[in-house]
């Protein structure tokens, strides 16, 4: 076999054939060539063109696909999550509509258009009876788990986003919901629920935890400091004082289930595991949640206007907005006042109330000094 700069003819061929290196790596491919003169300047281009996208590559970072991108942050990440399997669902979708194959570095601003798009033009629960998916959901389940992902990618791994998109040109804009739940509804579904499943929304209504947080187990209770210690979003500490009207909860659901580890428990009436205490999970919440609602003849009210309901009776009572956003660990008062504290016309009167209140007996204590201390 004659070999030169490379360049090699293989037994019983007449093309021949070239090896390069480059990095430290070999290729071989067929020149195409007849001729040894040609076939050593096909070489040397190829060779060339290789060293140019080697170069590339270093200067861009590396490469990474969709799926590849996923599968890192789940395992780097997915155990820290507190909504990690919501998380799941959320990048099986992604994955489904952008393609397992598909570069990071190619996502820009049309491909997150399209996919806001195509989510919004879904049915909650997969079911056109219950209306489109809210446009906060749309937000939620696309662009924050696509903008997580982007983000680790190109601080963390090196990823170079070259398009990536203008991540607050597709924010969700108007007006945020208010709904919260009224005392006439509390006692609607007070009426219509099983003591197990009022203890659990109770405890939500007084702690102002998020669904997943609110499903604590007992190791979390600590009685002697009057604390129950959770993981909330964003993977931050977060403690709820043990109230009189708490701590009533806890005794409750401690002789209820005996000796499970989780807190809230409830009975099935039918299935497999009829007559048997179960620990409440975070589907059934939601089932068992809904079927109430609907008995009790309430309206768009869903589990999460709990925890705002329980933020706004706090900050009725106390006026104290730092005091709210406290409670429900809450990373800034701006977002409490943006999400969950909203001023309606009667908190505006009441203050206007007390502001003549204090105006008309500072003049009535004016009134009564002496001229020369006027």
């Amino acid at each position: 076999m004659a070999q030169s700069h490379g360049v090699f003819l293989p037994k019983g061929s007449s093309i021949y054939y070239c090896t390069v290196q480059v990095q430290g790596e070999k290729k071989r491919a067929s020149t195409g060539c007849r001729a040894k003169k040609d076939a050593i300047a096909f070489a040397r281009r190829w060779k060339a063109a290789l060293i140019e996208e080697a170069k590339a590559v270093q200067a861009t970072g590396p490469q990474m696909t969709m799926l590849q991108g996923v599968t890192r942050y789940m395992e780097e990440s997915g155990d820290h999550l507190v909504a990690r399997g919501q998380y799941e669902v959320f990048f099986d979708w992604l994955l489904d509509h952008i393609g397992e194959d598909t570069p990071l570095s190619s996502i820009d601003n049309s491909t997150l258009a399209r996919l806001m798009m195509e989510r919004g033009c879904e049915y909650r629960f997969g079911c056109e009876a219950y209306g489109l998916v809210a446009k906060s959901y749309v937000e939620r389940s696309v662009l924050i788990p696509l903008r997580t992902l982007l983000k680790r990618a190109s601080e963390l791994w090196g990823v170079s986003l070259p398009n990536e998109p203008t991540w607050g040109r597709h924010k969700v804009k108007g007006r945020f919901r208010t709904r919260v739940m009224s005392y006439d509804e509390e006692a609607a579904i007070r009426a219509v629920v099983s003591d197990d499943l009022w203890a659990l929304i109770e405890f939500v209504l007084l702690s102002g935890l998020r669904r997943e947080d609110a499903l604590i187990e007992w190791s979390q209770v600590d009685r002697t400091a009057r604390v129950i210690r959770c993981v909330i979003k964003g993977n931050r500490p977060h403690e709820v004082r043990i109230t009189p009207g708490i701590r009533d909860l806890l005794d409750g659901a401690a002789q209820a289930g005996g000796q499970c580890e989780n807190v809230w428990t409830w009975v099935p009436r039918a299935g497999a595991n009829a007559g048997r205490r179960q620990p409440m999970s975070y589907s059934m919440f939601q089932k068992l949640w809904e079927a109430a609602r609907k008995r009790a003849g309430v309206k768009g009210l869903n589990i999460h206007d709990l925890r705002r309901t329980a933020g706004e009776r706090l900050y009725r009572a106390t006026g104290d907005i730092y005091a709210v956003s406290r409670f429900l660990g809450h990373t800034s008062v701006e977002r409490t006042q943006a999400y969950y504290v909203h001023i309606q016309p009667d908190d505006v009167e009441e203050r206007q109330l007390a502001m003549e209140w204090v105006r008309s007996k500072s003049l009535e204590e004016h009134s009564r000094l002496p001229p020369q201390l006027h």
